[in-house]
């Protein structure tokens, strides 16, 4: 069992506070930091003796550390707790590893939306709230199909979201998150079929009676055209726009587009609820299962180049991973239920 017990700061895996701190919500920006440090830490180790004593000790020390959690549960409550994005968020940021740069950076965020006020979840873009203001989005091992007006199929991949902009003039999806699939539609209510526009943090994509799919990456958006064709425009180079055809990919960002590739149907297979290999490396093949997985699934690099071919049910990733042990030299190792490590088998080592 792990126990948290407080640090000098007052807080698990804080340093003490600097001579000036400024104010959030008239709590000190330091003691808002350390109420949401032991905040997460519950959330990580789950209810125990230990951790709620630690906690009670906490709030006990100073009349400012009582309101700064009397506010945390006010907030969580008036938010819907982890159904909601706040909620999410902190569910994220306990399966990261203690005092590690992700977690520090979620306990900012964190921080921010607990004693800054209900104006930062209008963030845009980069919020690990942001998909779940958007208008449809799907979670962790969720693949959903949507009929939009204009007679367009929209297809999100697990754990993607997407804002939807019709007007009499323009048909326009925004990428947020994740990866979407598109077939779209004739758009017969109207005498002249009004533009359709793709848009992601990168760039523009303007299909011409087309089928494809858009995935966000954090640096780059992938583009693959399985029928008619897109044109792509660089968010800071439209001057370097690019028309791909069918059977084609390519990967752009703000001001660059990639060689083209061939386009590959196996990466679409999700629709169909499967992983689909052909001779791929496992570090690749991991990152797509972790996709579908709630929690963190990571590929140890003594085995990333390892490969292997075959279908896969997305339906129980788990199953997945068991099978990965029966064909590969590998083990699969737990530190939780949700953080697991793909790793050489020690039969082998």
């Amino acid at each position: 069992m792990r126990t948290a017990s407080p640090s000098p700061a007052g807080a698990p895996g804080f340093l003490p506070a600097t001579a000036v701190d400024r104010n959030i919500a008239g709590i000190p920006q330091e003691v808002a930091r350390q109420a949401v440090t032991w905040l997460v830490e519950l959330q990580s180790a789950g209810p125990t003796s230990d951790i709620d004593l630690a906690i009670q000790r906490w709030r006990a020390q100073d009349p400012t550390h009582e309101r700064a959690w009397q506010r945390i549960e006010s907030v969580n409550a008036r938010l819907g707790g982890l159904a909601s994005p706040l909620g999410s968020t902190l569910a994220q940021a306990a399966l990261t590893q203690p005092a590690s740069r992700r977690r520090r950076q979620a306990i900012k965020l964190l921080t921010l939306a607990l004693f800054a006020g209900a104006s930062v979840l209008t963030v845009r873009d980069n919020a690990p709230w942001q998909p779940w203001l958007a208008d449809e989005h799907s979670g962790t091992g969720e693949r959903r199909t949507l009929q939009l007006a204009d007679g367009s199929k929209l297809q999100l991949n697990s754990g993607s979201a997407v804002n939807i902009v019709f007007s009499e003039k323009m048909r326009q999806l925004k990428l947020v998150r994740g990866e979407i699939l598109i077939d779209t539609g004739r758009d017969e209510a109207f005498p002249q079929p009004r533009p359709f526009r793709v848009e992601t943090r990168h760039g523009a994509l303007v299909p011409i009676g087309t089928r494809f799919s858009v995935r966000l990456h954090e640096d780059r958006t992938r583009l693959d055209v399985f029928a008619g064709a897109v044109e792509i425009l660089p968010s800071s180079a439209v001057d370097r726009k690019m028309t791909i055809t069918a059977g084609n990919s390519v990967e752009f960002a703000d001001d660059t587009i990639s060689a083209t590739e061939s386009a590959d149907e196996n990466r679409i297979a999700w629709q169909d609820h499967m992983i689909v290999a052909s001779q791929m490396r496992l570090t690749d093949f991991v990152a797509e299962v972790d996709r579908h997985r709630p929690g963190r699934l990571h590929c140890d690099p003594a085995v990333a180049e390892l490969r292997l071919s075959g279908s896969y049910p997305l339906g129980e990733p788990e199953k997945i991973l068991d099978a990965l042990r029966s064909t590969l030299p590998v083990e699969i190792h737990y530190v939780t239920r949700y953080w697991a490590t793909v790793k050489a088998s020690s039969r082998n080592r």
